[in-house]
């Protein structure tokens, strides 16, 4: 009896993978066909990696126009410091620094490089200030729901308190009723 394990598999059912310029097997392939039908061009994983990377990309282009804008003028460094802490946070944390920077900083900074882009209007710097104006809705929860419960509290009188006991319940508290008694009764 010969061991099968230890022979090689004929040629053709080489498990080697193809090489890109071999051309695909022609035939019936259920999967291939399935991935067309399920998976369209729009839907695909690595669109949704690519639309990350941009974001990312795009930030990072951003604070490489701020720094370039600060390097050109060293004195706007001095003249728009939240901004410029913005710029160095955005250059040692990346995306980080807008979960990091206190919010006030952020605030401050957007208004400064509003000033800076009605002077030096960038492309990169409308991207950085769209980022900055979504990280400070995002942390002030200006775009959260309202999460109040949806009782008040509010001080009233006794007699408010029973009336609205009675239309709760429908009954007449005890002590209302000796009092009516006590009122009615011969002295």
């Amino acid at each position: 009896m010969r061991d099968s394990a230890l022979e090689p598999l004929p040629p053709s059912t080489d498990m080697r993978p193809m090489a890109s310029h071999e051309p695909p097997p022609s035939g019936f392939q259920p999967l291939q066909w399935l991935r067309t039908r399920l998976f369209t061009r729009e839907t695909t994983p690595e669109d949704a990696s690519a639309a990350a990377e941009s974001r990312g990309q795009a930030l990072r282009a951003a604070y490489r126009s701020l720094h370039q804008v600060f390097d050109e003028r060293p004195s706007l460094r001095l003249a728009m410091p939240h901004l410029a802490q913005v710029e160095r946070t955005l250059g040692r944390r990346g995306s980080r620094a807008l979960a990091k920077l206190p919010v006030l900083v952020m605030r401050r900074g957007l208004e400064q490089l509003e000033q800076l882009q009605a002077a030096e209007p960038r492309d990169a710097l409308r991207t950085l200030r769209a980022r900055l104006v979504e990280a400070i809705d995002y942390r002030t929860g200006a775009n959260r729901p309202d999460t109040t419960p949806g009782v008040l509290v509010s001080e009233t009188t006794q007699s408010q308190f029973e009336e609205v006991e009675r239309s709760w319940t429908g009954r007449v508290p005890l002590d209302f009723e000796t009092d009516a008694w006590a009122d009615t009764a011969p002295h």
